[in-house]
């Protein structure tokens, strides 16, 4: 063979299955350097039959040599469940890349998986047909009907990535696609080479998960809920390809007032990360942080550490309701990482839900007509009434009083069971204390009790709507309108019968004295 031929042979031996230790968002590994050595005295035998053994590692520690031989790598775990699609790779006439030629396969060996990325096909190649194995228990996935020339290796789905029986594919990032020649050639331990018909590749997976969590207990309209998102950093097992990408990104919900950029922090799960690490944009209902320059070298040298980014917001409003259905506030986030292989990889957090509802007061009297005039405080309380705190300030405002004609809207109240993404048992009870009676009507008792459950609000029995909880609140007449008045007509019989006395008095002794006055004479 001539030298062209020993470099052509030497470069599809470490290109052939070099790609495949490529992650997206996992490890990825360069190009081996590989020093020509002595091929075969014989060909290429085009009738020997080729397969491509996959076997599927996640979250390595450190990689072998990638030839094609078993034992390339064997540190990690082993993942079920993963689904490769082989595509081959043909010349523009459509035929199969002739393995045979010298001068085919050397051009053929500069074929970069990336070629092909979304859609595209490199000039003088096109793409034939497909054929999909999964992944068994053992991580390991066989294609024996393949025959021999060039094929595009793709990762196609992650849904059913199990390790050791644990389902794992919400959290698994895919690998990258990479190049296989089937042929390729092997080093013997001997340190010749010869063809091998039948490779092994190790592509390998990073587990990368992002996860949000909400603290809103007891939080109204007007008050600031905090998101916690915590993320992990892209596993790396050496330096060829870096991480150099890694942005969090929370799109908040309209009813949600985002946070001034300060008010945003981001650390480490181990301790604090500087000032230059990272930048907080806010623009919108869209909050962003990405990492610096600086701020991935430190990820990179604290890759089992996670990322805390916390945001606050304040709530603004209940919302309206999605039909007959509660509309929580709900928030999710999302991870965006390049690890210098084929593209961007996004893993969303899950989302989580705060639930705030409209309390509708109508304060009425017996004919069932609203009332003007009346003042309420609210109070958390317990089911008996017993006020627990000061009175609740909501949306900026600690005292609500009732119009003619219009029902007053208190807008809004946390659900009272229901908190931090968690449906519990009710927490507590608010309750509404009259201060002021509309004109002419009693000042009410006691407090009114309101259960301002998800049940109770989402309960359509009053007409409203599902986010909205209705209270009809009586008031009855004052009672002071039964008790004699000032100058009225008790008072008058009083005076009246003073006045008869007075002179009844009168006339006894203007009597007395004129019978006085006849005895002198």
């Amino acid at each position: 063979m001539t030298t062209r031929v020993q470099r052509s042979a030497a470069v599809v031996a470490a290109f052939g299955i070099a790609l495949s230790t490529a992650a997206i968002g996992a490890p990825a590994f360069a190009l081996e350097t590989v020093t020509p050595v002595t091929v075969p005295g014989s060909n290429v035998d085009p009738a020997t039959d080729t397969s491509l053994t996959i076997k599927k590692y996640l979250n390595p520690t450190s990689v072998g040599t990638p030839t094609g031989n078993t034992g390339d790598s064997t540190f990690g775990d082993l993942v079920e469940g993963i689904q490769f699609t082989v595509t081959e790779i043909l010349d523009a006439d459509g035929n199969s890349i002739d393995m045979t030629d010298n001068g085919i396969f050397q051009t053929a060996s500069r074929l970069q998986a990336s070629d092909f990325a979304g859609g595209a096909l490199p000039i003088g190649y096109t793409l034939g047909s497909s054929v999909s194995v999964t992944t068994d228990a053992n991580g390991t996935a066989v294609f024996t009907t393949l025959g021999q020339g060039v094929f595009l290796v793709e990762e196609t789905s992650t849904a059913g990535a199990k390790v050791g029986g644990i389902d794992v594919s919400g959290s698994i990032t895919p690998s990258a696609p990479f190049i296989a020649f089937l042929p390729m050639t092997k080093v013997t331990t001997g340190g010749s080479i010869e063809w091998n018909y039948n490779p092994i590749a190790y592509p390998k997976n990073s587990s990368q998960t992002a996860t949000k969590a909400v603290d809103d207990d007891k939080e109204n309209v007007g008050d600031t809920i905090k998101y916690t998102i915590t993320t992990d950093i892209p596993n790396q097992v050496d330096n060829t390809r870096l991480l150099n990408k890694y942005v969090i990104t929370d799109t908040l919900d309209l009813r949600l007032t985002p946070p001034a950029e300060g008010d945003v922090t981001v650390a480490l799960s181990t301790g604090p990360l500087d000032a230059g690490d990272y930048i907080v944009d806010v623009t919108g209902q869209v909050v962003t942080v990405t990492f610096t320059v600086d701020g991935l070298e430190t990820l990179r040298a604290n890759q089992d550490a996670q990322v805390i980014t916390m945001i606050p917001s304040v709530i603004n409003s209940a919302g309206a309701p999605n039909g007959e259905s509660f509309n929580p506030i709900s928030n999710s986030a999302n991870l965006t990482t390049n690890n210098g292989t084929s593209g961007d990889i996004d893993t969303p957090t899950n989302a989580v839900d705060t639930k705030i509802g409209k309390l509708q007061i109508e304060k009425i009297n017996a004919n069932d007509e609203l009332l003007s005039g009346a003042e309420f405080e609210l109070y958390r309380c317990t089911t008996a009434g017993v006020l627990d705190g000061a009175a609740l300030t909501v949306g900026g405002q600690s005292k609500w009083t009732t119009v003619a004609n219009n029902p007053l809207v208190i807008n809004g109240l946390h659900i009272t069971d229901f908190t931090n993404n968690v449906s519990g048992v009710e927490a507590y009870k608010y309750c509404l204390v009259e201060t002021k009676a509309p004109q002419g009507y009693e000042l009410l008792a006691e407090p009114v009790v309101i259960t301002f459950t998800q049940d109770a609000v989402q309960s359509l029995a009053l007409g409203d709507d599902a986010q909205t909880k209705v209270v009809e609140i009586e008031n009855v007449a004052s009672v002071s309108s039964q008790l004699p008045s000032t100058g009225g007509m008790g008072v008058g019989l009083l005076i009246a019968a003073g006045v008869g006395l007075v002179g009844a008095g009168a006339y006894a002794a203007k009597r007395n004295s004129d019978k006085s006055d006849a005895a002198e004479a």
